[in-house]
């Protein structure tokens, strides 16, 4: 019996493994990981999408519109994830059904139902289900030989797509408003404005305005870094995370940062994560014109292109209606300055009329939700309208990712966090992108803005908040949409007819997508040699060919299915596209 027994077993394991070798589906390298360290893995299934557009007739109610994408999504998927829902359910396994990305979360899944599951023929790719609770260290594997690899919030925005072209934020410099910051965490110092060649000078990258320990902490606590500092520290780690996911690159080559070429400066504006009134219109007011760390000798050539402001004035801080003023008029003038000013909306989600602070709720900052893995709005996520202020006014403008983004932290490590805090790193990231590839843009904050909103990727929730549709473009969830990096750059690249550019970038025709074992390219202007390469989404190359022809069919056989980004270059001109192979 027991000979048996284990004669079945084995055959078992063979027969999934065999099942596993043929299989055309993705498993992500962050599952295969997880499963050989623990023997399950938490992982998102992947069915092919339904897209809505054009789908549900535009002269239908706001109401109408919503019950229809709920039941064609679900309609969509009833069939699709029938049986990895028997399997899951046979197992005792708890799952959660994502109809708007067409996904399924799967908690804590044996390797042998993983396996089971990506040999089924709707499931398209098993994901990693990144964690939002804190976990220290790498969740991602380094490509290998000299390339970088990204988090994932950087690889959704498709800033390593950009990066991966060489704008990488050189020459624009991002403020951070926050905690402070420890300036020696190793995925940070080099990027330091103040920091040269192993030296530092803090004198206008670094300001303190925390002169007294905030009633709201620890009265028996004193400050672990002081108080009216003249180098800079972080009592808190939040600030240190926030600078992270703007400029930062681990020591194992790992990007965790949208501009890694980009300077960073700093002020704290907080004491261990507490505020006041005036420490905050302190440290907007150093931005303007930066000055040495005795605070005199004001330098405004000196400010940065975008402040990130990941935090809120709440009135026990003392903001309330009497005094937002003061703070809409310091960043109001900030932004006639030249100076993006970057908002989290806020955490109060996800009820209607939550983004209820300034600076979020404020009309001329640039104010910023947070969206997951899955391009789903977080549930903490503040929503609009303003009606704090009376005004009504759309927010958020913008989403970007803030669910478990992987960044530095004190002590030298490196942490995941979940907020709209989060969020706005990408996006004041994204500024410094744009302005690096294009300094012409520095100081036109209405354009950049522009460019961000026009270049989003689209996203819609089924949520009305006084009256606004989620449902429709710009909403008061998504705002216009969760930002696309490759686009923006693209277009800032692109922008003023003054302005002469060596390489345009171009979309490329690919099809099917997905794809098999065959894949047509083209869409080059002019017959001529043009040098294609196809790279994993990290940036690592795993095939290349020469083409002489508008349209070729590349065999795809020998690539590993995935997702790849596509360059072609012609013409003197780069194209650029993705797809998956199934």
């Amino acid at each position: 019996m027991k000979f048996l027994r284990f004669l079945t077993s084995l055959l078992i394991i063979i027969f999934c493994h065999f099942n596993q070798l043929f299989a055309q589906v993705y498993i992500e390298p962050g599952v295969q990981r997880e499963l050989k360290e623990k023997g399950f893995s938490s992982c998102v299934l992947a069915f092919q999408p339904l897209i809505l557009k054009d789908k549900i007739p535009a002269n239908r109610s706001k109401t109408e519109k919503g019950n229809t994408a709920y039941n064609l999504l679900k309609n969509h998927l009833k069939d699709n994830i029938l049986e990895a829902c028997t399997i899951l359910d046979k197992s005792k396994i708890k799952y959660r059904i994502n109809y708007l990305s067409s996904t399924i979360n799967a908690y804590h899944c044996p390797e042998a139902i993983v396996i089971k599951l990506a040999g089924l023929t709707n499931v398209k790719a098993v994901l990693y289900n990144y964690s939002f609770d804190g976990i220290k260290g790498d969740f991602q594997e380094n490509s290998g030989g000299n390339r970088d690899s990204y988090t994932w919030g950087i690889i959704k925005t498709e800033a390593n797509v950009i990066q991966e072209l060489g704008y990488r934020g050189q020459g624009a410099v991002v403020g951070g408003n926050d905690t402070g910051f420890d300036w020696t965490h190793p995925a940070i110092t080099t990027r330091y404005r103040g920091y040269n060649n192993g030296g530092v000078d803090h004198n206008y990258n670094w300001h303190d305005a925390i002169h007294e320990v905030s009633p709201l902490s620890n009265p028996n606590q004193n400050n672990p870094c002081g108080l009216s500092l003249t180098a800079p520290c972080d009592d808190h780690s939040h600030g240190t995370h926030t600078v992270g996911t703007m400029v930062g690159v681990k020591e194992d080559n790992e990007v965790i940062g949208m501009a890694p070429d980009a300077k960073w400066i700093g002020t704290r504006n907080m004491e261990r994560g507490n505020g006041s009134l005036q420490s905050y219109l302190e440290a907007l007011d150093w931005f303007l014109a930066p000055t040495d760390t005795n605070d005199l000798n004001p330098d405004p050539a000196k400010s940065p292109h975008v402040i990130n402001n990941s935090w809120y004035c709440s009135e026990e801080e003392g903001c309330n209606v009497d005094n937002w003023n003061l703070m809409q008029v310091s960043i109001a003038n900030l932004k006639a300055a030249g100076i993006v000013v970057v908002a989290s909306a806020g955490n109060s989600g996800p009820r209607c009329e939550s983004i209820a602070f300034v600076p979020g709720m404020l009309d001329e900052v640039f104010s910023v939700g947070a969206t997951n893995q899955v391009d789903t709005i977080a549930g903490f996520s503040s929503r609009g309208l303003v009606t704090a202020d009376g005004s009504n006014r759309l927010k958020p403008d913008i989403a970007a990712p803030g669910v478990g983004v992987l960044s530095s932290v004190l002590n030298h490590q490196y942490s995941y966090s979940s907020g709209t805090s989060m969020a706005g790193p990408h996006v004041a990231g994204l500024v410094a992108l744009m302005v690096g590839a294009n300094p012409d843009l520095a100081g036109q904050v209405d354009t950049i803005q522009e460019i961000i909103k026009r270049t989003a990727d689209p996203l819609t929730l089924d949520q009305t908040c006084n009256g606004l549709s989620g449902l429709d473009i710009p909403n008061p969830i998504y705002g216009h949409g969760r930002i696309n990096a490759f686009k923006a750059v693209t277009a800032a690249i692109n922008h003023g007819t003054n302005k002469t550019v060596s390489n345009k970038y171009h979309s490329l025709q690919l099809y099917p997508n997905p794809a098999n074992d065959q894949l047509v390219i083209g869409g080059w202007l002019n017959d001529g040699v043009v040098h294609v390469e196809i790279c994993e989404m990290n940036g690592k190359p795993v095939f290349s060919s020469i083409l002489n022809q508008r349209y070729s069919t590349l065999n795809l056989e020998p690539v590993p299915p995935g997702t790849y980004l596509v360059r072609a270059i012609a013409d003197r001109s780069v194209y650029i596209g993705k797809f998956v192979k199934i």
